[in-house]
């Protein structure tokens, strides 16, 4: 037998075994934290139900994977446990995540990490977007603080809130806020299940500091999360009555009225697509954030029109998305 053929054989064995070992132990770390949850007041989501949580930074990976999800609270708190893994290119990280939802938080989409290179270089959220304050050396050397509106970020972050975390013995938390979530990890770092609620008592003390600090209110999203959807042939097939949701027209990134889109023709297929769209979105509401899906049709004609769908959180981005019929695996994120 050619020794050419028996290289390229084993090769595929020795493939196919490891993608059934990391399977294995993927489903085996699932099983130890559903069984672990309940002793500790945790009750483990069924696989395929998404978490209701906020988009906050890590989560808007396009690639990722959510492993077990335990469901608890501490204290007048919600509390979220998982592993949640991502891939940027070829490189990609695994590590263990607790979020904590104070009902009167109000948190700027932020990322707040180590300013320490050996834990900072090369991942991070918004890189060209990074807060520093000038009269504090302290904390710009302490923290790398980025997010996707730099100034309401900086507005956000007051001396007191700057001065605790400064003080903390352990600059090794990441942390991410949006709306009234407050998200804990260690950057490629998984929590051995016998101490995960160690990990979310330590992530929880600080939570609880953060909550005290910060101002109250309605949750201030810095900017709507968006996802693209291309369209395809048919995909507006009947209409429906126009309805609240929100509209705008842009051509070439700039906003226009229908009457200048390009012919009759065109302007009628636009409106079509608004009308059915619109009576599809209607009654979409998230209940945290009190915000309704924000929709915008874009291009330079009908062969590049393509609808961007803005929504507050995941949970509002998956609603809205199942309710124009398309697979939320298949929609793009931007």
């Amino acid at each position: 037998m050619d020794s050419r053929f028996l290289i390229i054989l084993g090769i595929l064995v020795l493939v196919a075994v490891l993608e059934i070992v990391v399977l294995m132990t993927a489903d085996s770390r699932r099983r130890a934290l559903a069984e672990a949850g309940p002793s500790q007041g945790f009750q483990p989501i069924p696989p395929g139900n998404p978490p209701k949580i906020a988009l906050v930074p890590i989560l808007e990976h396009k690639y990722h994977t959510w492993g077990q999800v335990l469901q608890g609270s501490r204290g007048s708190s919600e509390v979220l446990l998982f592993d949640y893994s991502y891939s940027v290119g070829k490189s990609g990280s695994n590590q263990t995540v607790v979020a904590f939802r104070d009902a009167a938080a109000s948190f700027p989409k932020f990322q707040l990490r180590s300013n320490h290179f050996l834990t900072s270089a090369g991942w991070g959220a918004y890189p060209g977007n990074r807060v520093k304050f000038d009269a504090d050396a302290a904390f710009n050397k302490s923290y790398l603080l980025t997010g996707p509106d730099p100034q309401t970020v900086s507005n956000f972050f007051v001396s007191g809130l700057r001065n605790f975390l400064v003080s903390m013995p352990d600059h090794g938390w990441t942390m991410e806020g949006y709306g009234n979530w407050l998200v804990f990890y260690r950057h490629g770092k998984k929590v051995k299940p016998d101490a995960l609620f160690e990990f979310v008592d330590s992530a929880g003390q600080v939570a609880e500091s953060i909550f005290g600090l910060v101002p109250k209110g309605q949750p201030t999203l810095s900017r709507a999360d968006d996802t693209v959807i291309q369209l395809e042939r048919g995909a507006f097939a009947s209409l429906a009555p126009a309805t609240s949701v929100k509209f705008n027209f842009k051509i070439n990134g700039h906003e226009v009225s229908g009457g200048k889109i390009g012919g009759a023709v065109e302007d009628e297929v636009f409106r079509k697509v608004k009308e059915q769209m619109a009576a599809k979105m209607e009654g979409i509401r998230c209940p945290d954030h009190d915000r309704a899906p924000q929709l915008e049709i874009e291009g330079d004609g009908l062969s590049t029109m393509k609808i961007r769908l803005k929504t507050c959180c995941e949970l509002q981005r998956q609603k809205a998305v199942a309710a124009l019929g398309y697979p939320v695996s298949g929609v793009l994120s931007s």
